[in-house]
């Protein structure tokens, strides 16, 4: 099932900085941010006209960034698929993935020189490829799969569809069969600059719901309200309508949105019609932001 996809549109322009707040919100955190290593949101990290990416870049010698995902449930295996660019190359060793049980390391991939892909247990070697597989300034679809175990474990790295390298094998750092962390960026004090730019992700496991394996290659399309539905029983508050109330790209906190205390209100919305000819469509999700501001729990 996918448990996180993410196609970091509704963020809005967010100029490099040490971490953008509004990433904050959205459950993410850096556990090593310097003034010299910075996280970016916008459509210059974008792989496709429109779209907006993640990007992380060192300067001024001062270490280089890591982007920590919302945390996910303990599972022994988990994928990732993902765009990935580099504007710069990594330097040698560089951590690009890490798939961790908490703050320590289960399997990590890596960048080494020459375009090599490296996969670790923790730091220990576990295989390298033979050929190399990553050059600047051309977007990658990157797929990863690791299953966490002391024997039986695996491990493997896919561009576009081609199984670059893989393992077998003891993939276990900790005494724990599981992954619950998964972690961009080598996050580490480092001299030497690169810039890596991110866009669509999806994080999956084996569990539930279809998809449970690799997808391939996958776009994430934002559909934006652009009227209101059927149904507006919500008070619009610093805005004309219910949608224009919610399309800014970051939201703008109280200075526009919809709010209701009657049980079994609703609001709907309208958006744009799916591009003619899509095909391959995996999930439909819904990207909310939204406040409680009264006491008790909600059901």
């Amino acid at each position: 099932m996918i448990e996180y996809r993410d196609a970091f549109d509704q963020y809005g322009e967010q100029a490099y900085s040490t971490f953008p707040a509004i990433l904050g919100v959205a459950g993410y955190s850096t556990n090593y941010g310097t003034p010299g290593s910075k996280i970016g949101v916008g459509s210059a990290y974008g792989r496709f006209a429109g779209s907006r990416g993640i990007g992380l870049i060192t300067g001024g010698g001062d270490g280089v960034p890591n982007l920590v995902f919302p945390t996910f449930s303990s599972v022994a295996t988990r994928g990732i698929g993902i765009a990935m660019y580099f504007n710069s190359l990594p330097y040698d060793d560089a951590i690009l993935w890490r798939f961790a049980d908490g703050a320590t390391t289960q399997v990590d991939f890596r960048y080494m020189a020459g375009g090599f892909i490296r996969i670790t247990r923790n730091g220990t070697t576990l295989a390298t490829c033979l050929a190399p597989s990553i050059v600047a300034h051309r977007w990658y679809w990157v797929e990863m799969k690791v299953t966490v175990d002391p024997s039986a474990g695996f491990a493997e790295w896919k561009q576009d569809g081609v199984s670059i390298i893989n393992v077998t094998g003891n993939t276990r750092a900790t005494a724990n069969s599981y992954s619950n962390v998964v972690i961009a960026g080598p996050g580490i004090w480092d001299s030497n600059n690169f810039e890596m730019w991110l866009d669509d992700v999806l994080i999956w496991n084996p569990s539930g719901a279809a998809p449970t394996d690799y997808t391939g290659d996958k776009r994430i399309l934002p559909v934006p309200a652009t009227g209101p539905g059927d149904v507006t029983q919500f008070t619009v508050n610093g805005a004309a309508s219910n949608w224009q109330a919610i399309i800014e790209q970051p939201p703008d906190g109280d200075t526009s949105y919809n709010s209701d205390s009657t049980v079994g209100d609703a609001d709907r919305f309208v958006g744009d019609d799916a591009p003619s000819g899509l095909s391959g469509i995996v999930d439909v999700y819904e990207c909310i932001y939204a406040r409680k501001d009264d006491a008790g729990p909600r059901s």
